[in-house]
């Protein structure tokens, strides 16, 4: 097959084995790329031999593999990995935006389709997904906690963050106290958000402004708690701390 682009990152796409696939695709000007060859595995996973050559002079060579969409889980302290069941509604390049397991090793995940974001619970003991309600007013869900019997979700608006819970006895999402003016114009990869398991949500901020924050589900209120010191400049957390 010649000159095929392989489009590396993304869920179920080729990802990098050995170091030299990222340096030949990162800037493709000049250089044309081939699949030389495909092999499967039991697994169900896909390898290419990938060949990058440039200005038909330098000739380098990459395995990488396609991996499909999965979810894997292991248990804590020894043991191995085992493969966990998929939503079938998703693509495999619908993208994992943020997920959080609750008390009883159940997961509640949020995705993005490209056009939408959706929003599944994963039944550990039955290992199915369910599809739930999205938030309608939420925007885009970035951050999940579970605290004291909930889950809560940082989303972010055009307007700025939101501050949510749901219940899932009723299917059903509802504002939590509004965020703190700490959290303002805070980008989404500088913020991070974890529950104590007693009382609390802590929140940190650490972009060009620095915040910590803690929430009471009980008291459903903030309170604004003192910076770290020396400061952060980047936190650099996605999902959870």
């Amino acid at each position: 097959l010649a000159h095929l682009k392989i489009r590396k990152g993304g869920s179920g796409d080729f990802v990098d084995m050995l170091g030299d696939y990222q340096d030949f695709t990162s800037d493709q000007t000049n250089w044309s790329i081939y699949l030389n060859d495909l092999v499967i595995d039991t697994a169900g996973r896909l390898y290419g031999a990938i060949e990058g050559v440039y200005y038909s002079s330098q000739i380098h060579g990459a395995l990488s593999m396609w991996a499909p969409s999965s979810l894997s889980r292991h248990p804590a302290g020894s043991g191995s990995w085992t493969r966990k069941t998929y939503p079938t509604e998703l693509n495999m390049w619908d993208i994992p935006i943020a997920a959080a397991a609750d008390s009883s090793d159940n997961l509640y995940a949020v995705w993005s389709t490209g056009s939408a974001n959706v929003f599944y619970y994963y039944d550990a003991a039955g290992n199915s997904w369910t599809q739930k309600s999205y938030p309608t007013d939420a925007g885009s869900l970035k951050h999940l906690t579970w605290a004291s019997g909930r889950l809560y979700a940082l989303g972010l608006t055009a307007s700025g963050w939101r501050f949510l819970n749901f219940n899932p006895a009723t299917n059903s999402w509802s504002a939590a106290a509004a965020l703190p003016a700490d959290i303002n114009g805070a980008a989404d990869s500088s913020l991070a958000m974890a529950w104590d398991g007693a009382n609390y949500i802590y929140l940190l901020r650490g972009d060009t402004t620095q915040a910590f924050l803690r929430y009471s589900p009980s008291a459903a209120e903030w309170q604004t708690l003192a910076d770290p010191n020396p400061y952060w400049t980047n936190i650099s957390a996605v999902n959870g701390i």
